[in-house]
């Protein structure tokens, strides 16, 4: 039985038993800094995610001397993306939606306003860039307003 009160059994965190771990349990989504994760080398990996548990992983964490660096799936990876993202806002009328075009060439670099993911968007005249999440966001807030 665990310790885990009136906790949905998805909320309930998981250890193993006589087995030290970097991540005793799982992390929450708002602990994960996107930057801190790169795409996994070859095939993916079948280490359980450290936010939800799924299989496989297709991010891990950059070996900052850690013994055993975590893991995050897709949609975790995503989600930690679009959370951080979020948290960034632009000057209404400084980016102008209507010059930036689709970049479907070579990575050109990361997001100039979040500096998380590659360039999805340029304007080929001011040489700015955005990944498609700060893209959809800027759209979105154009309409609000």
């Amino acid at each position: 039985m665990n310790d885990s009160g009136n906790l949905p059994p998805a909320a309930v965190t998981t250890r193993r038993r006589n087995e030290e771990s970097t991540y005793p349990g799982r992390v929450s989504i708002r602990a994960i800094n996107p930057k801190e994760f790169k795409p996994v080398d070859g095939w993916t990996d079948n280490k359980p995610c450290i936010v939800c548990g799924r299989k496989p992983t297709l991010y891990q964490e950059r070996a900052k001397g850690k013994e055993k660096p975590g893991t995050l799936c897709k949609a975790c990876y995503h989600r930690a993306v679009t959370m951080k993202s979020s948290q960034f806002r632009t000057i209404p009328g400084i980016i102008d939606v209507t010059r930036l075009e689709r970049w479907t060439g070579a990575s050109v670099g990361r997001c100039h306003v979040f500096d998380g993911d590659a360039i999805a968007w340029q304007d080929p005249g001011d040489h700015f860039g955005m990944c498609e999440t700060c893209y959809s966001q800027l759209c979105e807030s154009e309409v609000m307003t």
